[in-house]
């Protein structure tokens, strides 16, 4: 029975003296990285965290992520990465939700933990990441350093649950999907076959590690690689962590592969040790993928298609990157992807329906929430992501709420999200399809495409845009650009400029964001109107 800290166990017996994590000046070997993890795990089990009890850890990316995922599983514990960037509402309800018995923090959310600390009344350990005790609140150096460091003794079983990641939250509450040692640990051999990982690998972590990215350390780790880890994303801090570390491997999102496409002093770094990128979350846009291989001819990308609650659906291999484009690639193996209609029934090759998965790489459930696991497609599927059941086979099927198509060599092509659809004037629009044509135009940066209310048309597409530096175009000249590539009812009706498109945390563009403050733009609009109207009278 292979276990989540039997990873950082046998990275200290093969690759002992390799360095483990590198953060700033911080330079732990794998050795010293499990002996910290099991240091970890026997004073969080001092001061009385039990098997099944959750720690939740509010930090920006830091070292001692590596530490609490391999250390907390060794006693059972189950490990809750929380966003930093959460409201202080989120927070609360995270913590409660999950009943976290500790809560870890850097000292840089002191002030918030303080705020909230009447609100969160099962979470009995704060811990902050000191050398030394901070305001009543427990060292986590205290923790790491200062108890024994061989391995704890626990029955552990690989159906545990080791791991909670919540989602964003776009739709309602925050859901906290939870992960198996098994899950993870199938998720984690099926990315290094896909990645082709080499245990040279040294991999940078820029993308917050509170999310899915989270899933980047196991595979990686399982190989023996060297995990450096930047705070933040900065593209001149990328490159030159890049060129001083010898990097070989980083994980990235189209915004973030466009961002360093445009960092100015790109041409002067040296990226000779670079020879993978992995990128997910968002669409990439072809005139991205297209800049970034013409850049590095070399160094080999690989796209996956995943969601917090289903890490690895579908992957593009290298080679597939330019002949493919538009496609997220094909199954992962272990995986079955079926696209279906609204009665459940699978559509032909070619044609657009909801995306459901099965495999290993999925969520067990979300955190003591049955009514959201436990969804069955009964006479249509689920209109909401959760657990949709073949009532012919009795297989359990993942809604992944995203439309997409498959064609006839097992590509799938995601067409966009079901909660995102534009229906105007009754004619449905998908956004990414705009959004596409948009990134067409050599001056566009970033895109992103929402309906807005109409009177005429019940929704108008509405596109907002940022534009390259120093590049210049009208909304009118925008808009019959996307006539050359559109129907007539998919270009935008209206145009908006901005300097930068909001980001959510692992760097996609939020639409959400977008949707809200339009709304609220209108809703201020049409109170000027009523009192203009009024005070008219």
């Amino acid at each position: 029975m292979w276990l989540i800290g039997d990873i950082a166990r046998r990275n200290a017996q093969v690759f002992a003296a390799k360095w483990g994590v590198v953060e700033g000046d911080t330079r732990l070997t794998h050795r010293q990285v499990n002996e910290r993890a099991n240091s970890l795990a026997h004073g969080l089990r001092a001061l009385g965290v039990s098997k099944g009890e959750r720690v939740a850890l509010l930090s920006r990316n830091d070292y001692r992520f590596v530490e609490m995922y391999f250390g907390l599983p060794k006693i059972g514990a189950i490990f809750v990465p929380l966003n930093f960037w959460s409201s202080d509402e989120d927070l609360v309800y995270v913590l409660n939700q999950c009943q976290a018995a500790a809560l870890v923090l850097s000292a840089e959310f002191r002030e918030t933990v303080e705020r909230i600390r009447p609100r969160i009344p099962t979470a009995r350990l704060l811990i902050v990441m000191a050398d030394s005790p901070v305001s009543e609140m427990i060292s986590y150096e205290s923790l790491a350093s200062g108890h024994p460091v061989h391995e704890p003794e626990a029955d552990l079983h690989s159906d545990d649950d080791t791991l909670i990641l919540y989602t964003s939250g776009s739709t309602g509450r925050p859901k906290g999907a939870v992960y198996t040692h098994r899950g993870l640990l199938h998720t984690a051999m099926i990315m290094s076959i896909e990645l082709g990982l080499r245990n040279t690998e040294i991999t940078l972590h820029f993308l917050p590690l509170f999310s899915s990215n989270l899933e980047q350390l196991l595979p990686l780790s399982l190989m023996g690689a060297t995990h450096v880890i930047l705070r933040k994303f900065d593209p001149s801090l990328v490159w030159e962590t890049v060129a001083r570390e010898k990097v070989t491997h980083f994980d990235a999102v189209p915004t973030t592969m466009r961002l360093l496409l445009q960092y100015p002093g790109l041409g002067h770094v040296d990226t000779a040790s670079l020879r993978l990128v992995s990128y997910a979350s968002e669409p990439m846009p072809a005139v991205t993928i297209t800049a970034w291989l013409e850049t590095f001819p070399r160094v080999e990308a690989v796209q996956f298609y995943g969601m917090i609650e289903f890490l690895c659906i579908a992957g593009q291999k290298p080679w597939e990157q330019l002949s493919r484009i538009g496609t997220v690639g094909r199954p992962m193996p272990g995986t079955l992807i079926r696209v279906v209609d609204e009665e459940g029934q699978d559509v032909p090759s070619g044609e657009a329906g909801e995306v459901i998965a099965r495999s290993d790489c999925g969520m067990r459930g979300y955190w003591e929430s049955p009514e959201l696991t436990a969804q069955a497609i009964g006479d249509r599927p689920s209109a909401s992501f959760g657990f949709a059941q073949d009532r012919r086979s009795g297989e359990r099927w993942i809604v992944t709420g995203d439309l997409g198509r498959l064609d006839a060599d097992g590509y799938l092509t995601l067409v966009g999200r079901k909660k995102e659809i534009i229906i105007s004037g009754g004619m449905k629009v998908v956004p990414t399809e705009t959004e596409a044509a948009l990134y067409r135009h050599p001056a566009v940066s970033e895109a992103a495409v929402i309906g807005r209310p109409d009177a005429t048309w019940g929704e108008a597409v509405h596109a907002v845009v940022a534009l390259k530096p120093g590049a210049s175009v009208t909304a009118d000249e925008l808009i019959q650009f996307c006539g050359q590539h559109l129907a007539g009812y998919k270009k935008p009706r209206s145009i908006e400029f901005l300097p930068s498109l909001p980001k959510t945390g692992i760097g996609k563009i939020a639409r959400r964001a977008l949707r809200d403050r339009f709304l609220a733009d209108a809703e201020t609009a049409d109170r000027e109107d009523f009192s203009t109207q009024m005070n008219a009278d």
